[in-house]
């Protein structure tokens, strides 16, 4: 009986870390709207079937708030429709909490960065854009503003 419970225990182990491992792909759509923001619905969301913005250029910042090195993942390009698909490899996405930063821009809307965790697999990201002139900002997060003590610190200096 203890070994049976020990390979169940091995076996459910081996199972959560297969999970853990797999890839985590999230599927959305870009859209435009009077306030850009970013949005995770469940997929019988009826704004998922309006009209798409083709063409949106797309960057995913994985874990931009913690990580020393933060992994980018894109740019990526939205199709005629206004989809896309991102696949995450981090270990754990979509099952473990993690956040990501989202730079969407696409001619003739506001750019817009936003910070989000990582939407479930049951769930797509919905990106809205405000019509606009876009910020022509480099893509990848908002780069803080350093006062000389910090920009030392950064780059090894004891003040």
């Amino acid at each position: 009986m203890r070994s049976f419970i020990t390979a169940t225990a091995a076996l459910l182990m081996l199972t959560a870390l297969g999970a853990c491992a797999s890839s985590h792909i999230i599927e959305g759509k870009v859209i435009t709207g009077s306030q850009a923001k970013f949005e995770s619905v469940f997929a019988d969301d009826p704004r998922l079937g309006q009209p798409g913005v083709p063409g949106a250029r797309l960057e995913f910042i994985i874990d931009p708030e913690t990580s020393l090195r933060p992994r980018i993942i894109g740019p990526l390009v939205s199709d005629e429709h206004g989809r896309f698909e991102v696949k995450l490899d981090e270990f754990g996405a979509g099952f473990l909490e993690y956040k990501m930063g989202v730079m969407a821009r696409a001619t003739g809307h506001r750019d817009n960065y936003e910070v989000l965790p990582v939407p479930s697999a049951r769930r797509k990201l919905l990106i809205i854009l405000a019509p606009g002139t876009p910020d022509r900002q480099p893509l990848g997060p908002p780069r803080p503003t350093l006062d000389p003590g910090e920009e030392d610190l950064l780059r090894g200096y004891l003040p």
